[in-house]
């Protein structure tokens, strides 16, 4: 079987063109062409790396932290104290702080 790719790339989009051929001549040629939109927003690419870094290094607690101090919304800022609290040691007093915060919240 041998198998033939071609890619490029233009406004946004990544075009692959390919053709596997059998060993046995009498198969048919099956070809393909795949279209895939490709992420090019630094906002998106920046925060992305950053996680993947928090990840490889095990510095979930901090990238959450780093969360919390850029929310935007008092609900984001929930939201990233919540994941926090799950990667602590101490679970019982972290969820105890957050559930208070929640039912605060939700009593508006």
């Amino acid at each position: 079987m041998i198998r033939i790719c071609y890619l490029f790339q233009f406004g946004g989009k990544l075009v692959s063109f390919s053709s596997v051929r059998s060993a046995d001549p009498a198969q048919p040629v099956r070809s393909s062409v795949n279209i895939q939109k490709v992420v090019t927003e630094t906002d998106i690419i920046t925060h992305s790396t950053q996680l993947e870094h928090a990840l490889h290094n095990r510095q979930f607690a901090e990238f959450c932290s780093l969360k919390i101090a850029n929310s935007q919304s008092e609900k984001e800022e929930t939201l990233w104290q919540f994941l926090k609290v799950c990667v602590y040691i101490d679970l019982p007093s972290g969820f105890c702080n957050v559930v208070h915060v929640l039912v605060s919240w939700s009593a508006r």
